[in-house]
């Protein structure tokens, strides 16, 4: 992929479609490798964002339709060699969209970045506290994606919510090792993608281990679960949409609450409110009232 920022910016009459250059550039300065320091010991990369521990958990993949000089497909973005390795072939794109409930950027976007996060490779060092540093460093090449975006006069927005066990399977990522983040839809084209009708097969693609041995911290994959949506509507739901009566649907917000300290999780529920959210809040079982 070349991203030479002076190629021109590619349009199609009042359509927004990005080209390899295009996507190539959007990648570079996200998530690639800017420069490049040899020291006694090795040689150090320096990325286009910037991670907790320079670890960079934090994998990006493309799902888009035929582009100018790019095939229609599904991609993972290796910034070592700067390319993009096709991981199926084919428009994907419609996945997408069902997992978001129809998503209006999704569904009229010609190419989808979808960003991962894999919990061993910042959680050696920073063990349980790598959830958090998800959203941290995640955020980071979000914002520089963005700014290129906008740069190339590309329309993209941040989705946060989908059927993350739909991405997922399509991206045929593990759950325990590594689980898909944010959506952004970049481009658009007047209509949606056509009816994917391929059969999401496991890919059983080979892969190199992080280490010999991993450990797993069992808190952040019960964070991930109870912040996950299980099906469209939910996601719908969560997205505030209108239900089968007509009415406006609010989101709900599921407080787990760990101690007994109900109070504070009563004032989260409040601010919930207040947002215009359903806040729900969820008891362990040993604060729970039996059933009368």
């Amino acid at each position: 992929m070349d991203a030479d920022a002076s190629r021109p910016r590619c349009f199609a009459g009042e359509a927004a479609i990005p080209n390899l250059s295009a996507v190539g550039q959007i990648l570079y300065f996200s998530a690639g490798v800017t420069k490049k320091k040899s020291y006694p010991g090795g040689e150090i990369h320096f990325r286009a964002a910037a991670c907790t521990g320079a670890l960079y958990e934090v994998e990006l993949y493309l799902v888009c339709g035929d582009l100018p000089d790019l095939d229609a497909g599904v991609y993972h973005f290796g910034p070592a060699d700067f390319a993009l390795g096709k991981l199926r072939s084919g428009d994907y794109r419609e996945v997408l969209v069902r997992a978001t409930a129809g998503e209006p950027g999704v569904t009229r976007a010609p190419a989808i970045f979808v960003s991962t996060c894999t919990y061993w490779r910042n959680a050696w060092k920073y063990q349980g506290r790598t959830y958090r540093h998800f959203g941290w460093d995640n955020g980071t090449i979000l914002a520089n994606l963005l700014a290129m975006c906008s740069a190339l006069r590309l329309p993209a927005r941040i989705v946060c919510g989908f059927v993350d066990a739909g991405i997922n399977r399509l991206l045929d990522v593990d759950p325990r090792r590594e689980v898909a983040f944010t959506i952004v839809p970049v481009g658009h084209v007047s209509t949606g993608p056509p009816k994917c009708r391929k059969e999401i097969l496991p890919l059983q693609l080979e892969t190199v281990p992080l280490s010999r041995a991993e450990l797993e911290y069992p808190a952040m994959l019960e964070m991930h679960q109870a912040s996950s949506l299980c099906n469209e509507d939910e996601v719908a739901l969560w997205r505030g949409l209108t239900g089968p009566t007509g009415k406006k649907l609010r989101p709900a917000i599921v407080i787990g609450v760990q101690s007994p300290d109900v109070a504070s999780a009563i004032r989260y529920a409040n601010h919930a409110e207040r947002a215009g959210a359903n806040a729900i809040i969820s008891l362990p079982p040993s604060e729970r009232s039996d059933p009368k």
